[in-house]
């Protein structure tokens, strides 16, 4: 069993256990760790800080998802990683509704990249991730996500598009 430590970020602490694991593929060579977390309640998040990202997922729901829409959302977290976003540029000076849109537009972005990063390794991951969002219709998980149609289109106007270039 791994054993579970500390890591503080940015007045932060989260508790993890899992170990590094560099990603090429997704234009962040050795700047980003997963880290596992059977806590986490969402499939996956990113936190971006000055040094590396950190990507933090939960095994369980990544399993019950599937290797192609987790293979998705794993690219999902890089894009947020690769456009530096932050909760803090994010929060800062915004009423509510510009900070909700703001944070839509992110996720947009982080599913866009995703979609140009896949599309020609796995495409299978794309296609899972269309006919996920399109099951959830005009639903939304909360504020901070557009709602699945929404994303669904837009994956799929992404998936047309060249790759990001690398960093």
């Amino acid at each position: 069993m791994p054993s579970l430590r500390h890591i503080g970020l940015v007045g932060l602490t989260i508790l993890t256990h899992g170990a590094a694991t560099p990603q090429p593929e997704f234009g962040l060579p050795n700047l980003v760790m997963e880290l596992a977390d059977d806590s986490l309640k969402d499939v996956a998040v990113a936190v971006y800080t000055p040094n590396r990202g950190i990507i933090y997922y939960n095994p369980d729901r990544a399993r019950q998802l599937g290797p192609d829409l987790s293979a998705f959302f794993r690219a999902h977290e890089f894009g947020h990683l690769y456009y530096h976003h932050t909760r803090a540029s994010a929060l800062a000076g915004g009423t509510d509704a510009t900070i909700e849109s703001l944070v839509q537009t992110r996720e947009l972005e982080a599913d866009c990249y995703a979609a140009r990063t896949l599309r020609s390794s796995q495409p299978s991951a794309v296609e899972a991730a269309i006919r996920f969002f399109r099951l959830m219709g005009p639903v939304r998980l909360d504020a901070e996500h557009p709602d699945g149609a929404t994303r669904a289109g837009h994956i799929l106007t992404c998936s047309t598009l060249p790759p990001p270039t690398p960093r």
